[in-house]
């Protein structure tokens, strides 16, 4: 279950972008994989073709990504672990839906409330 305890400013982003995602009609949590790795993801894109995203691996193992075209068009992201207390303060929907993606390999596109629900 998540933290009660407040967000610390490291989790701000993660918890806005959840925030704002759980506005939409619809979100799309995809799969995606890299040699052995694997992972489901949450993204955000905005104007400019700049990307933000939750990424997660397994386990407690949550990624905050940032992308952006550099000035030679080349695709740069920067990616910060989670913790385990600031994973814990992940909306529960959030936690279990991307466990659902990254366990079937299969990506799914839902109304985006789901993403802050929490138990009972």
């Amino acid at each position: 279950m998540a933290s009660s305890s407040s967000p610390s400013a490291d989790m701000q982003p993660v918890l806005a972008l959840l925030e704002r995602l759980s506005q939409l009609p619809q979100v799309d949590i995809r799969f995606d994989f890299e040699d052995q790795e694997t992972w489901s993801v949450i993204t955000e894109f905005d104007d400019d073709d700049n990307q933000t995203s939750l990424r997660y691996y397994g386990g407690d193992r949550y990624a905050w990504v940032a992308g952006a075209y550099d000035d030679s068009d080349d695709f740069v992201e920067t990616l910060e672990w989670l913790s385990p207390a600031m994973a814990d303060m992940l909306p529960e929907g959030c936690r279990l839906l991307m466990q659902k993606v990254r366990d079937d390999e299969k990506g799914m596109r839902l109304a985006g409330h789901f993403l802050l629900k929490q138990k009972g």
